[in-house]
């Protein structure tokens, strides 16, 4: 993962977010222990409550967040995203 990304777990479920990209993998990792199978668009409201629950967290601790820091950029349709620190 080359992109700035936050994770949470609860129970089985795991939730990664890409905040600049506005992605969002949700994997059961008792089930899925590669985790190969993003079950996000299967299970919404998981995904909805574990994001939640970590936008709270990042808040709660004044975590600076990518789309905060001007650092990072999303070119392109395919969802690349560069560092504009490498671009100095």
């Amino acid at each position: 993962m080359n992109e700035p990304h936050s994770a949470i777990r609860l129970g089985d479920y795991k939730l990664i977010d890409f905040p600049v990209s506005k992605r969002r993998l949700l994997f059961n990792v008792a089930n899925d222990i590669s985790e190969s199978t993003d079950l996000s668009e299967i299970e919404p409201a998981v995904t909805d409550k574990l994001a939640e629950q970590l936008s709270q967290y990042l808040d709660s601790v004044n975590a600076e967040k990518p789309q905060d820091s001007g650092s990072w950029s999303r070119a392109g349709k395919n969802g690349t995203v560069k560092s504009k620190f490498f671009k100095r």
